[in-house]
């Protein structure tokens, strides 16, 4: 059996050691503003282990979720960010996970089954949240970030 790897984050760190978590979700904002974000995130640095960065909650389109992560941590607060599989085809998550493996942000996954009552047609929809996380698991393990899978 080998040995685990070191922690990539705090948070991570901090979930090995049984500790317990304090998460804050950031409603992402409705424009392109950094400073909004990083303000909310600076009164949240010291308070929390981590920011959630939500994707496009309600169905609705909001700053990304990436693009938030990248405040948050200028902010000084550890982001972790959301992926949504529903309004992303394959190639879309798979380009959000490269520029995710660029930053230092914990990177979860969320599928919002509810946007089929807003009208969002999922039928385009080639990739589950279970196909993304062994997509995300084979990048992680690789030596450097390559999505050919």
């Amino acid at each position: 059996m080998s040995p685990k790897a070191a922690p990539r984050s705090r948070l991570e760190w901090i979930l090995r050691s049984g500790r317990f978590a304090v998460t804050a979700e950031m409603q992402p904002t409705n424009g392109a503003d950094p400073e909004e974000v990083r303000r909310f995130a600076g009164g949240l640095r010291g308070k929390v282990d981590a920011a959630n960065c939500t994707d496009n909650p309600a169905a609705h389109p909001h700053l990304s979720a990436l693009a938030a992560g990248a405040f948050v941590a200028q902010a000084g607060v550890e982001p972790i960010v959301q992926l949504a599989c529903r309004d992303r085809n394959r190639l879309a998550l798979q380009a959000d996970l490269l520029g995710a493996a660029l930053g230092e942000a914990d990177l979860t996954q969320a599928h919002l089954g509810y946007a089929n009552l807003r009208g969002t047609d999922l039928s385009e929809r080639d990739l589950t949240p279970s196909g993304l996380a062994l997509i995300a698991h084979a990048a992680r393990k690789a030596s450097s970030p390559s999505l050919s899978v």
